[in-house]
């Protein structure tokens, strides 16, 4: 496994086993232009294994990506919206089934985002956060979007919070959303509850 963008991959657990989907790779033999480059390779550590460290998964990740928001849910983990290479955009949904190590889609939220936040909850995936593109460039998404996968779609549960909380982190918290902003505006801390 080469090193991985700490940043910018995302990971999940299942069955005591650790997964890492997609990010970047450094590879210094590939010279100094093509070191970094977007991995299409899953990888899984099973401590319990005689196989020391981390396996490459097949099939591959359908779409190098990193910067994306990630969740498991299930007996799956979600990979919705990030880049790819020359920082584009990707607005794409990709899952992957641990049981059968297979890869589907599933429907695109209304707006692309860059570095979201995917938190599982309640049977359901909630996006928030990140950036979206706009004609202007890059401006923060402040709507909440709500994935089903009884119904196979997504919708809008808030339009707008109301204020751009920058750079932020969301967790599940009891029955509501926390997310919590130190990198905005006004360099404050900020709280938000969201009871879905």
């Amino acid at each position: 496994m080469c090193i991985r963008d700490g940043a910018r991959f995302g990971w999940g657990e299942q069955d005591g086993k650790v997964y890492v989907f997609g990010g970047l790779d450094f590879d210094p033999a590939r010279g100094k232009k093509g070191r970094f480059q977007e991995s299409r390779t899953s990888w899984q550590y099973d401590p319990k294994s005689e196989e020391k460290g981390f396996v490459a998964l097949e099939p591959q990740l359908p779409t190098a990506r990193r910067a994306f928001g990630g969740a498991v849910l299930g007996d799956k983990y979600y990979l919705v919206g990030g880049m790819t290479k020359n920082f584009e955009e990707l607005d794409r949904c990709d899952v992957y089934d641990f049981k059968t190590g297979e890869w589907t889609k599933i429907p695109n939220p209304a707006n692309a985002r860059l570095s979201p936040k995917l938190i599982p909850m309640n049977g359901k995936l909630y996006l928030v956060g990140g950036s979206s593109p706009t004609l202007e460039g890059f401006i923060r998404n402040t709507s909440v979007e709500v994935f089903d996968p009884a119904t196979g779609k997504w919708s809008m549960l808030i339009d707008d919070l109301g204020e751009n909380l920058g750079e932020l982190q969301a967790f599940a918290y009891g029955e509501r959303i926390l997310l919590y902003s130190v990198h905005n505006d006004d360099n404050e801390i900020r709280l938000v509850f969201i009871e879905p």
